[in-house]
């Protein structure tokens, strides 16, 4: 994961050199929100991604099991 500079402060998420997904570099922002849900999903560490993304636990926790129960009624 990687953090922009500048106006546009944005993160880059990389796998494998691969570019995944450009987020604004914003807790708030519905696309940030998604995209740790989806990597919480993926079973990354959460300390991990606390550390990357400067996030609380339990609202990692929280975005991951809200997008899981979104998942299943869909």
């Amino acid at each position: 994961m990687r953090e922009m500079s500048g106006p546009w402060r944005r993160r880059c998420v990389l796998y494998c050199f691969e570019l995944i997904e450009i987020v604004k570099n914003d807790s708030a922002d519905p696309a940030f929100k998604h995209l740790l849900a989806r990597i919480y999903n993926a079973r990354v560490k959460l300390n991990a991604l606390c550390e990357s993304f400067q996030v609380d636990p339990k609202t990692i926790r929280r975005w991951g099991r809200g997008s899981k129960g979104a998942q299943t009624e869909a």
